[in-house]
């Protein structure tokens, strides 16, 4: 209504509108209420970021950007223990010393120093870098995502009973997805590696060596510094990036199949 008043103040009724021709504020529509409700809907999409919302949505992006970053920094930090959980860290041997480095982000604040400073952490406790070498790094990870492959292909299926260890490559699921143990005949046989395990397990790695995204993780002061420690290093990540998205593109647990959700929709209404 243009008095400034907040948004609680300015509801009407439709017939005040109509009498009074007042204009609906659909940017503060759009921006507090839709805005919100498809940001949680798309959440899960990681090609989706807030930026793409508001554009699809005609929001002023320079208007909201600073909001929208402040946000999305704060849900990246606090969502990233609980998005990954259930997965592995990147675990890299080391050419030289033959110890493991536990990769979890690329980056790292050293908080425990006088001065905090930012850290590489595909560093060696030995020291090497383990970018030095391209092809022993992505072949490093290439080998990682193949024995993924192998395990999700493999099919287990065991207790969840703590006691009972047994494990069985096939089961009829013809009746019901939950089987009883044969074995202690108290618990029931789960799937040991699932493909939405397998999915998480990859969408990660991907993750992992994207530098826009692993940026969001530290604090804005660093990431100048950040992109400019790794810039030399962009093109192996882009390599690895894209050849772990190759693998994702063909995964069945990547891809949603419309027809099947609402074929049992679809015939009722044929």
């Amino acid at each position: 209504d243009g008095t400034g008043r907040s948004a609680h103040q300015c509801a009407y009724h439709i017939s005040e509108i109509e009498k009074d021709k007042l204009q609906i504020d659909y940017d503060y529509y759009l921006s507090s209420e839709l805005f919100k409700i498809i940001e949680r809907m798309c959440e899960v999409v990681d090609e989706i970021d807030n930026e793409m919302i508001a554009a699809s949505l005609g929001l002023d992006i320079i208007k909201h950007r600073k909001l929208i970053k402040k946000r999305q920094t704060a849900q990246f930090v606090a969502s990233f223990e609980n998005k990954w959980k259930n997965v592995d860290s990147l675990v890299l041997s080391c050419e030289d010393c033959f110890e493991d480095a536990e990769i979890t982000f690329i980056f790292v604040v050293d908080k425990n120093s006088k001065i905090q400073q930012l850290n590489c952490n595909l560093i060696c406790p030995c020291k090497k870098n383990l970018m030095e070498d391209e092809d022993y790094f992505v072949n490093s990870v290439t080998k990682i995502v193949e024995k993924l492959i192998t395990k999700n292909e493999e099919k287990w299926w065991k207790c969840d009973g703590l006691a009972c260890q047994y494990k069985v490559k096939e089961i009829d699921l013809s009746k019901n997805i939950e089987k009883t143990c044969p074995s202690c005949c108290d618990n029931i046989l789960k799937i040991s590696y699932s493909d939405s395990q397998f999915y998480s397990q990859l969408t990660f790695f991907r993750n992992l060596f994207d530098v826009d995204k692993q940026v969001k993780y530290i604090s804005s002061k660093y990431r100048k510094e950040a992109i400019t420690m790794v810039e030399k290093y962009l093109a192996t990540f882009n390599k690895v990036k894209v050849l772990v998205n190759d693998f994702i593109q063909k995964c069945d647990y990547h891809w949603v199949d419309l027809a099947k959700i609402f074929v049992d929709k679809i015939e009722r209404i044929v």
